[in-house]
């Protein structure tokens, strides 16, 4: 092996000892050892889908590594296990860059990575807690959608209209793309499909009209929604049947808020007007949790400069109700069941767009970590590590 420039990420979550400290197993950043060394330490080689799942291996590996190399050229995840640190020639020596908290706190219910693109220039793109491999080449992104779908993780840039995918770890810009440029659109999955559902051309150009991607083809369906939509949110609540929720209606003027939900079939067909909120809002966040439907933040005729309250659905009394409010006022976030419990990324001000909060069943608890960059009115999925 030739002299490289390696980046390593250190994957331990077992205490260590003071002298396991003192005999160098736990790294700091940029030291340098010989490839002879690497070489002898490698405990394992693979093919994986990203460097993500390659940390989880170190981490599930136990003591047998406590350092690993991804090359995202060829998604060869390599595991090793470094006894010592040493004092080398420069031109015999390459160097290690070991990141002591890359997976600390990884416990096996605790697997999931959150894939955010905030809306803004300079790549918005980022991921918590876990490395994923972000898209480059975003010098703007405007909110059209992020999606899952058998694995794979589709974007579609609103901004200049052209859609990406990921597969094994590398991004790559698709030929076909949705049929119609629609901004402040609301793309989810359901079921076998991924689905986009209204938005906007401008302030004078909004659409009720639905599109349907199988993995291959965009096609736009023959129905639409009740009336157009921008800003709203929607989710899947089965494998056939999707809510959408709240947005604005009204061309030329961003004041007609929404306070309805409807139920929409994988055809497109409007199956159901559900009770309304109590309040209409825009660019809030929701998401289904415990068979219920959360609905945070937000815009509103009322509540201009953004709200930190919260509306309840129960899908099967078809009752709303209301939940504490968020720490934060809030609008333009996200919101996921992450980890087992529902948490809310980004959105509102300065300060609020790089933080988190989330939810104890009662109450809301602002995260004391941030996001490594501001996220608004951009998309994001959770990705499961295994």
């Amino acid at each position: 092996m030739s002299v490289l420039q390696l980046t390593l990420l250190l994957s331990l979550t077992i205490a260590l000892t003071p002298a396991e400290r003192t005999e160098g197993i736990k790294y700091e950043q940029n030291w340098k050892v010989s490839t002879s060394t690497w070489e002898k330490s490698i405990v394992a080689e693979s093919k994986e889908y990203n460097s993500m799942v390659c940390s989880l291996k170190c981490h599930n590996s136990n003591k047998l590594c406590n350092s690993f190399h991804f090359d995202k050229e060829s998604n060869t995840c390599v595991l090793a296990n470094i006894k010592f640190m040493e004092d080398i020639q420069e031109e015999e020596s390459m160097l290690v860059f070991l990141k002591a908290d890359a997976c600390l706190g990884y416990e096996p219910d605790k697997n999931e990575t959150v894939f955010l693109v905030g809306d803004g220039s300079n790549n918005r793109a980022q991921s918590y807690p876990f490395e994923f491999p972000l898209p480059t080449g975003f010098s703007v992104f405007r909110q059209g959608g992020v999606a899952l779908l058998n694995g794979i993780i589709y974007i579609y840039n609103s901004f200049t209209h052209k859609c990406f995918s990921n597969v094994g770890g590398n991004w790559e810009l698709l030929t076909k793309c949705v049929n119609r440029q629609r901004q402040y659109a609301s793309m989810t999955t359901v079921g076998n499909y991924i689905m986009i559902f209204g938005g906007s051309l401008g302030s004078n150009t909004f659409f009720n009209t639905i599109e349907r991607f199988d993995g291959v083809t965009w096609t736009t369906l023959a129905n639409g929604l009740t009336y157009a939509r921008v800003a709203h949110c929607n989710v899947a609540i089965s494998s056939t049947e999707v809510l959408v929720i709240g947005g604005y209606h009204t061309p030329y003027n961003y004041t007609t808020y929404i306070s309805a939900m409807e139920k929409y079939d994988i055809n497109g067909n409007h199956i159901e007007t559900l009770p309304s909120m109590e309040l209409a809002r825009a660019i809030s966040g929701c998401a289904v949790y415990n068979n219920e439907v959360y609905v945070t933040g937000g815009l509103s005729s009322t509540y201009r400069t953004g709200m930190s309250s919260v509306e309840v659905y129960n899908i099967q009394a078809k009752q709303w109700r209301a939940a504490n409010n968020m720490k934060r006022v809030r609008w333009g976030h996200d919101l996921h069941v992450f980890n087992g419990k529902l948490r809310v990324f980004g959105g509102g001000d300065a300060v609020a767009k790089i933080s988190m909060e989330e939810f104890d069943g009662i109450n809301w608890i602002e995260d004391n970590t941030n996001l490594s960059k501001p996220f608004y009115r951009g998309g994001s999925i959770v990705i499961p590590l295994n």
